[in-house]
């Protein structure tokens, strides 16, 4: 059993992953430097897949599948690679605003430091004006996908 300070997030990432089930997407491990960064969700490939660091923690397993939910759902199985540039930087800011208001909506609370300390810029955290809304949106979407 997890430490009792990391049942919500354990509970969060069992929501998600029960969620990927459902929807047949696979998720799997693979060693640290595998992939850059602690999480990544590739639609492109068949089968798609979320790929995640194997040494996460719960917490930190829960902060990175709270961040790739939010590709997910912008981002179905099957759709183009969402590359790199301005663009994907907006993408990332807006999924980490909706993935810390999932955060919260799952009783957790640090979600910027989390994922500050597994290595997210800081620029990356907040989305700027223009982002709010779409941040919203998705929030929203990835609530209800989970809580309802």
């Amino acid at each position: 059993m997890p430490p009792l300070q990391d049942q919500p997030a354990r509970a969060l990432y069992e929501a998600i992953t029960a969620y990927l089930d459902q929807q047949r997407i696979w998720y799997g491990p693979v060693p640290r430097g595998a992939i850059e960064v602690p999480s990544v969700w590739r639609p492109h490939l068949d089968p798609p897949r979320l790929l995640y660091w194997d040494d996460l923690n719960d917490r930190e397993a829960a902060l990175a599948f709270a961040h790739e939910f939010g590709h997910v759902l912008l981002h179905p199985p099957g759709s183009p690679d969402p590359g790199t540039g301005h663009e994907k930087e907006s993408e990332e800011r807006i999924v980490h605003a909706a993935a810390a208001a999932l955060w919260m909506r799952g009783g957790l609370t640090g979600y910027e430091p989390g994922m500050a300390a597994i290595g997210v810029p800081p620029g990356m955290l907040s989305p700027r004006d223009e982002e709010h809304s779409a941040a919203n949106t998705l929030s929203q979407e990835m609530i209800n996908r989970l809580f309802s």
